[in-house]
């Protein structure tokens, strides 16, 4: 069976892309999206809760986001979900990150 690793945020901006040149050339964009559900508690009240999202851009995006994309403004966006293993202090943690392919501002 094939798996299907594909994600679809729209969300508001939250903190301003941090761009970064890479020593090996590359390009790096890193800022947090966040976006609102709601939840529902035993007793039937709904209230909204807010999750705030990493994305990360490469590359030519990665500069296309960095000149356009500002706070607050709401954006669509395409792409992965990826997962780093980082070593801190001989304590080992994940990181999962949305890997952008495509974004739209709204």
């Amino acid at each position: 069976m094939e798996t299907i690793n594909k994600v679809e945020l729209e969300g508001i901006v939250r903190i301003e892309p941090t761009f970064l040149n890479l020593e090996n050339g590359k390009k790096v964009t890193r800022f947090i999206v966040a976006t609102t559900r709601k939840v529902t508690i035993s007793s039937g009240e709904t209230f909204p809760v807010q999750d705030h999202h990493t994305i990360v851009a490469r590359n030519e995006l990665a500069e296309e986001i960095h000149d356009k994309v500002k706070v607050p403004c709401n954006l669509y966006i395409i792409g992965k979900l990826v997962t780093t293993k980082v070593s801190y202090e001989n304590d080992i943690r994940y990181i999962t990150e949305v890997e952008a392919d495509q974004f739209v501002i709204k």
